[in-house]
C-alpha cells in the first residue's frame, strides 16, 4: 500500500517521483526489474529505478497538465473577480432536517425529469458546482457557460430512495456543501390538464384533474392533497380560487399544494384575472416553477400574483413569467408579483433564480417584480426584467439581511419610475444590513440602482460592485452608509455621494458599451473581466450562463 505523501507539502516535483519508485519498489509492485521473463514470453520492460522514476514523471507531469487545465477552466485571475463580501450560504435546497418531507427537493415522479437550482447567497461569484454524491444518471452544470449551470439535473429518476450531495467553491476556494434525500415513487403528486383533464378524476398522471377547482375543492380547510407536488400541463388554465375566500387561491399551512411544476418540456399558462395566490401563514417550502402567470387580477384595491403573509420560510420562484400585471383599483400599498409583507419576524431563505418580468405598470406607487419584507438569507439571481414602467422593480424593502442581487439583466425597454433594483430602508428602527448587488447588468430610461438608507441609522455593510449600469444611479443617506461602490461600468450619472475610485465611469457619448452593456473599442481590451459584469476567464471570452462554450475533461 501506498503511503499518504499526497497530503504532504514537503512530497513535489522529483522528491514526490522518487519517494513513488521507492514505495513500488519496496512494495514488489516492479517485480520486472529483478528479472526478465524467459525468452519467447514476449516483451517485458525492464524497470530499473531510473526508468520507474521517468516513467512516473511522465504521468505526474499528465496529472499536474489536467489539473491545471481544469483548475484554469473556471478559476478567474485575482484582479477578474471581487473575493467574498459575505460567506457563501446555500439557501436551496436546504437540509432534511429543516424541511417537509414533500419539498420539492426531496420528491420525484418516476420517469420524470428531476431539476433543481442550487441557490447561494454571498460567496465569491462565478461558482463551481459538484455532485459529491448522486444517483446514476443525475448531473450538475459545474462551470460558468454550461448547459444547466448550477441546475442538478436527473432525466430518469429510478424509484427508490436516493441520497445527493452537492459541494460549491467559490472563487476564494470556500467551500459549502449541503445533502438531502429524494424519494421516488408515484404517490404524493397530484396532475392538472386543461384539455384532457376532469375534476371527477383522481388527479393521476393518466387521469388528471381539469382545473384548480378541482385541487382547492372550494374550500381552504380541505386536506385532499395536502403535501402534494403539483404537475401542471400546458396549455391555457384559468386560475380559480374559493368563492368564499374573494375567489383567491387561499393556502393555509400545508393544506394545499406548495409545490406547483411545470410538466416536463412544457409551459402552462395561468391566466389570472380573476384570482391571486394569498399564502395565510405558515406556508413553509413553497416552490413554484416553470410556470407563466399573466394578466394579474385588477378589481382589487392592490395586485399581485402572490400575496405572501405571517410565517413563511423557505421560499422559491424559478424559472417562471410574470407578464401584464397593472396596479389594481389603487396601487397604493406594495403592488407587486410576488408581495412579502412584514410579518414582525425574520424569514428565511428566499430564493428568487431565473424569471422573466415582462409589462409591469407605474400607476399608483408602482408595480415590482418583487416586494420584501424582513427576509434573511436571500438569493436574486438570473432573472430578466423587459417593459417594465414600475417604480421599483427588485424592491428589498426594510429589514432585509444576507440579501444578494446578482447577475440579473434588464435591458429591454425599460422606463422605471423609479429603478430596477433597489435597497430601500426608510422606516426607522427596522434594521437593513449585509446586503449586495453585483454582475447585473441593467438598462433604464431613468435610475438603474438605488440604496436608501433614509430612515436607518446603521448601513455600514452595503455593496455594488462589478454591474453595467446605463442610467441613473444614486443613494441616499440620512444615517449610515456609505454603500462601497467599486468595478462597476457606469454610464448615465451618479449622485448622492457614490464613490468612483475605481469604477469605469462616463457618458453614452463615450461609446464605453454597446447596448447589450458589453464593453466596446480600448473599453474592451483594457477592462474586459475587470470591470463591469461581463466574466472572463483565463482562457475564454464573455459566456452567458447557460450556453455550453467547449468540451472539457471531468
Amino acid at each position: 500500500m501506498l503511503h499518504g505523501f499526497a497530503n504532504s507539502p514537503a512530497y513535489s516535483g522529483k522528491r514526490l517521483v522518487r519517494s513513488l519508485a521507492l514505495q513500488l519498489r519496496e512494495t514488489g509492485a516492479l517485480e520486472g526489474e529483478r528479472h526478465r521473463e524467459p525468452p519467447g514470453a514476449g516483451c517485458v520492460p525492464v524497470f530499473t529505478p531510473r526508468r520507474t522514476e521517468r516513467y512516473l514523471a511522465g504521468i505526474l507531469a499528465c496529472s499536474l497538465l489536467l489539473t491545471t487545465t481544469a483548475i484554469a477552466d473556471w478559476k478567474l485571475p485575482a484582479d477578474h473577480y471581487v473575493p467574498a463580501k459575505m460567506p457563501p450560504v446555500i439557501v436551496y435546497p436546504r437540509p432534511d432536517t429543516e424541511t417537509a418531507n414533500w419539498a420539492r427537493h426531496r420528491k420525484a415522479y418516476p420517469g420524470l425529469r428531476y431539476e433543481i437550482p442550487i441557490g447561494v447567497q454571498g460567496g465569491a461569484w462565478p461558482f463551481k458546482y459538484e455532485l459529491v454524491r448522486n444517483p446514476s444518471g443525475m448531473a450538475i452544470g459545474q462551470t460558468y457557460g454550461d448547459p444547466n449551470y448550477g441546475v442538478v439535473v436527473w432525466d430518469d429518476p429510478a424509484p427508490g430512495t436516493h441520497t445527493v450531495e452537492a459541494r460549491i467553491t467559490d472563487q476564494d476556494d470556500t467551500v459549502t456543501n449541503v445533502a438531502w434525500e429524494i424519494v421516488v415513487a408515484t404517490d404524493g403528486f397530484v396532475f392538472l390538464d386543461a384539455v384532457n383533464g376532469d375534476n371527477a378524476n383522481p388527479g393521476t398522471l393518466n387521469q388528471p384533474l381539469k382545473d384548480t377547482s378541482g385541487v382547492l375543492k372550494d374550500s381552504a380547510a380541505d386536506r385532499t392533497y395536502a403535501g402534494h407536488l403539483l404537475y401542471v400541463r400546458s396549455g391555457h388554465h384559468i386560475l380559480k380560487g374559493i368563492p368564499a375566500n374573494s375567489g383567491n387561491v387561499r393556502m393555509e399551512g400545508d393544506n394545499k399544494p406548495l409545490v406547483w411544476l411545470n410538466y416536463p418540456g412544457e409551459t402552462p399558462v395561468f391566466d389570472c384575472s380573476g384570482a391571486k395566490f394569498f399564502l395565510a401563514g405558515n406556508n413553509h417550502d413553497l416552490f413554484f416553477a416553470g410556470i407563466r402567470l399573466e394578466h394579474g387580477r385588477q378589481d382589487v384595491g392592490n395586485a399581485h400574483y402572490f400575496w405572501v403573509c405571517q410565517h413563511q420560510q423557505r421560499m422559491t420562484l424559478w424559472r417562471n413569467t410574470f407578464y401584464d400585471l397593472g396596479p389594481g383599483t389603487a396601487g397604493t400599498d406594495n403592488t407587486s408579483c410576488f408581495f412579502r409583507n412584514n410579518s414582525g419576524s425574520e424569514e428565511r431563505y428566499y430564493a428568487i433564480i431565473g424569471n422573466t418580468y415582462d409589462t409591469l405598470a407605474y400607476a399608483g406607487n408602482g408595480v415590482s417584480c418583487f416586494d420584501f419584507y424582513n427576509v434573511t438569507y436571500a438569493i436574486i439571481e438570473h432573472n430578466v426584467l423587459k417593459n417594465l414602467s414600475s417604480r421599483w422593480a427588485l424592491w428589498n424593502k426594510y429589514g432585509g439581511r444576507y440579501v444578494t442581487m446578482r447577475a440579473n439583466t434588464g435591458l429591454e425597454n425599460n422606463a422605471p419610475g423609479g429603478s430596477l433594483l433597489c435597497f430601500a430602508n426608510a422606516s426607522s428602527g427596522i434594521d437593513m444590513d449585509y446586503v449586495e448587488a453585483c454582475w447585473n447588468n441593467f438598462r433604464a430610461g431613468t435610475r438603474c440602482i438605488e440604496f436608501d438608507v433614509s430612515g436607518q441609522g446603521s448601513a455600514t455593510h452595503w455593496w455594488c460592485y462589478r454591474n453595467t449600469l446605463q442610467g441613473h444611479s444614486r443613494q441616499i443617506l440620512t444615517g449610515g452608509g456609505p454603500v462601497l461602490w467599486e468595478q462597476n461600468v457606469s454610464v448615465g450619472g451618479l449622485s448622492g455621494g457614490l464613490d468612483n475610485g475605481d469604477n469605469l465611469i462616463g457618458d453614452p457619448a463615450d461609446g464605453m458599451v454597446d447596448s447589450a452593456g458589453r464593453l466596446q473599442g480600448t473599453y474592451r481590451t483594457q477592462y474586459l473581466g475587470r470591470r463591469g459584469h461581463e466574466v472572463r476567464g483565463n482562457t475564454a471570452d464573455t459566456v452567458p450562463p447557460g450556453d455550453p462554450t467547449s468540451l472539457r475533461v471531468r
